[in-house]
């Protein structure tokens, strides 16, 4: 990581930012997101989900984004500003997956939040971990543990591998977990469901209930499943134009 990342990152949180919502009440969402090059294939729907999923969050009541992207680098797209104000993202993939790094220093403050509203994590990542050097999974398990013990909610969507447990194995709860295809039916239809969940907690929705629903859509969404998704048994293609992808309204 370099030095000028490292300290904006390293500050994240340690003080309200003064971007953030004038709101005490604002929910506070943060997206964590892989840009590596392994996601050049669904760059364009992946870059349409993050934009989509920002969209629907402005929809649903007065929040604050801390949107961070990564590969072997972290950079924060935006910090705890209103969403109100932030505008489209362009993804542009590149070097490797230095995931456990992402989770750990966007995550190392986060306790230092105050907000009444809902704390909302959202990891997603096409590919395994290959090039963190500060962070190991069993410090992101207890960094994760600990803020899921203060209220914390989290939603992990995986590609290429077992999300279920690759989500489990860094302190996520089975229900807060998807794998989906690395495809562009697969990547929309992850989207659409980082949305419905993310809106169903902030509107009200249990944990439980919420969880619920995201087992409803990975059944009827293509391209999405709890364990890992075999491409070459998907019915759909990813040029369909008759596959839907729903987000709840």
């Amino acid at each position: 990581m370099l030095d000028n990342q490292k300290e904006v990152l390293d500050d994240l949180f340690k003080n309200t930012s003064p971007n953030a919502s004038t709101d005490l009440e604002a929910d506070e969402i943060i997206l964590i997101a892989d840009r590596s090059g392994s996601m050049f294939s669904i760059r364009e729907d992946a870059e349409g989900g993050i934009n989509t999923f920002i969209e629907e969050q402005r929809k649903t009541g007065n929040a604050n984004l801390t949107f961070i992207e990564f590969d072997d680098e972290i950079d924060a797209v935006y910090e705890q500003t209103d969403i109100k104000n932030t505008s489209d993202y362009e993804l542009i993939p590149r070097g490797g997956t230095a995931l456990y790094d992402a989770i750990g220093v966007t995550l190392a403050n986060a306790d230092s939040i105050k907000t009444t509203g809902k704390k909302i994590v959202v990891i997603v990542t096409d590919g395994g971990e290959n090039a963190s050097n500060e962070w190991t999974k069993e410090n992101v398990f207890e960094r994760i543990e600990s803020l899921k013990k203060a209220g914390w909610d989290f939603l992990f969507l995986a590609a290429n591998q077992d999300g279920m447990a690759t989500g489990m194995s860094l302190g996520m709860a089975r229900g807060e977990t998807l794998s989906f295809a690395n495809t562009s039916i697969g990547t929309q239809s992850a989207y659409a469901a980082a949305v419905n969940y993310t809106s169903n907690l902030r509107g009200g929705m249990s944990k439980g209930d919420s969880m619920s629903a995201l087992d409803m859509d990975i059944k009827a969404m293509g391209g999405l499943s709890k364990t890992g998704v075999d491409e070459s048994d998907e019915s759909e293609s990813d040029e369909s134009d008759e596959t839907e992808v729903f987000i709840e309204k």
